[in-house]
């Protein structure tokens, strides 16, 4: 998403949070998807400020 430019030239401050998610998919040798092995959910406890 481009930033729209702010009068003073700098792009607006936006801060950036949610929740993040990292997940293992579990497969054969041949390929062959065997489903979710596991999931890890969390958020950050300090957002990053863009």
């Amino acid at each position: 998403m481009p930033y729209r430019k702010q009068v003073s030239g700098n792009p607006p401050v936006r801060t950036v949070c949610g929740i993040l998610m990292h997940s293992s998919l579990g497969v054969t040798p041949q390929g062959l998807p065997l489903g979710l092995a596991a999931i890890t959910f969390w958020t950050r406890k300090k957002f990053k400020v863009m």
